[in-house]
């Protein structure tokens, strides 16, 4: 693919490339059983992070499946597992040929968890349906081949990493004396087995004479530890990925990184004037930084002041407590778009109490939505910093001049050709550093 130099003071020709994505493999396993679903057969992948109002990331595969694989997956549901291999490569935006070779997102193993509807799905009910409707014998591997994709043969499934959420849950109880948070929660990692956790180093280094850590599982204890004596004085983020544990300082800078990753996202912003497509990805020589570009028509950044949060009644909420319950707030994603209101709970006890308040207060006073399609989803991670850059020079003054942090990342990767997938994205940032203010 063509290189080029990105500055938002040059009017300079823009090269894109459109990620597009693949299902290397897909193998659902049982002792020595398993099938092997083409690719062709996974309809969707959805992959959702609600880093503010949510614990865990959610990934739900919508699969097209015989009407005898449903039956012997729902039959299964609590021994099976999923071997999903995904990659992603770089797409011509002119001729749609492939420029990039594929690269892994991800290649996992994962357990498997079903809606309600299918979780309470009579499994000899099925079985006696089928039987009547056809005459062959079951047969995992036999596919009539007429019915294999009809529609009602959908199964949507989600998909946990299981070492990581037994880690998670896995208890954990002790008094500790004469102990640093980063120690005890160094030894909460270690005893509970995470294996993957990006971790900023803790800005709360009081060592306590004695510091009793309730039983719960591991996720709690977390938040335990952070509500009650405070982990950084901007908040923490504590947030399982698929295949990671977060454990961040809140400041939007980059405080912990995996070995060679980029460390930052710099969304670039055309004018609906600008010839070239609006949606997909640059690349720059010599440059670790993902650019994502869009129109303007595809962000909404709103801008509210403090006072105005106030006089609305949706400016950020913390909620004081003196007791040591460990409070989770979880988002109703029906009400995704009142960003600017966020609960947050705290102990009074907690040193970094006000600045707190204070910070998530001003980075309500930035919010920006972003809609785009045909994006790198490695792009969006939590322990980055992101940028928004405009062509149109008064909106880049006002909002090019932050920088921001991830509050919110939602992909939706559909099958489009027998080739590749397509991606839609929704992305939420928050300012978090505002140089004026320095």
């Amino acid at each position: 693919m063509e290189l080029v130099s990105v500055n938002p003071e040059e009017n300079i020709e823009k090269k894109l490339y459109l990620c597009k994505y693949q299902v290397k493999s897909f193998v659902i396993m049982k002792d020595d059983e398993k099938i092997e679903l083409d690719h062709s057969n996974i309809l969707t992948v959805e992959y959702v992070n609600d880093y503010e109002f949510n614990l865990m990331a959610i990934l739900k595969v919508t699969l097209r499946v015989d009407v005898r694989r449903r039956l012997w997956i729902l039959k299964n549901k609590k021994e099976i597992v999923v071997k999903f291999e995904f990659d992603k490569f770089g797409m011509d935006t002119d001729i749609e040929n492939p420029i990039t070779s594929p690269e892994e997102v991800w290649n996992l193993e994962f357990s498997v968890h079903f809606n309600d509807e299918d979780e309470a799905t009579d499994i000899k009910v099925l079985e006696e349906r089928l039987a009547l409707n056809e005459s062959t014998d079951f047969n995992l591997n036999y596919i009539d081949e007429e019915n294999y994709y009809e529609t009602q043969n959908l199964l949507d499934i989600y998909l946990f990493n299981p070492k990581l959420l037994k880690a998670s849950r896995k208890t954990v109880n002790r008094v500790y004396t004469n102990s640093t948070i980063q120690n005890v929660i160094g030894e909460i990692l270690t005893q509970t087995k995470h294996k993957n956790v990006l971790m900023s180093k803790l800005e709360n280094d009081e060592v306590y004479r004695e510091l009793l850590l309730p039983a719960n599982p591991a996720y709690k204890d977390l938040i335990y530890l952070d509500q009650y004596y405070g982990l950084y004085k901007k908040g923490a983020l504590i947030y399982y990925d698929i295949d990671t544990l977060y454990i961040l300082n809140s400041n939007g800078k980059v405080t912990a990184k995996r070995e060679d990753e980029w460390t930052e996202t710099s969304f670039m912003i055309s004018t609906l004037d600008q010839s070239v497509p609006g949606n997909g990805m640059i690349r720059v020589q010599g440059e670790n930084i993902f650019y994502p570009t869009i129109t303007e028509m595809d962000i909404n950044p709103q801008k509210f002041s403090i006072s105005k949060n106030v006089e609305l009644g949706s400016e950020a909420k913390m909620v004081v407590t003196d007791d040591v319950t460990i409070n989770v707030y979880e988002a109703d994603q029906s009400y995704i778009d009142e960003r600017n209101e966020r609960i947050t709970f705290i102990k009074k006890e907690n040193k970094y109490t006000g600045e707190v308040i204070k910070t998530r207060m001003e980075e309500n006073e930035c919010i920006i939505y972003i809609n785009g399609d045909n994006l790198d989803i490695n792009a969006f991670t939590p322990n980055k910093t992101f940028r928004v850059i405009f062509d149109e020079p008064l909106k880049h003054e006002k909002y090019g001049k932050n920088e921001y942090r991830l509050a919110y990342a939602y992909h939706y990767i559909k099958l489009e050709t027998e080739h590749y997938m397509s991606s839609s994205h929704r992305i939420i940032l928050k300012k978090s550093d505002d140089p004026e203010k320095e």
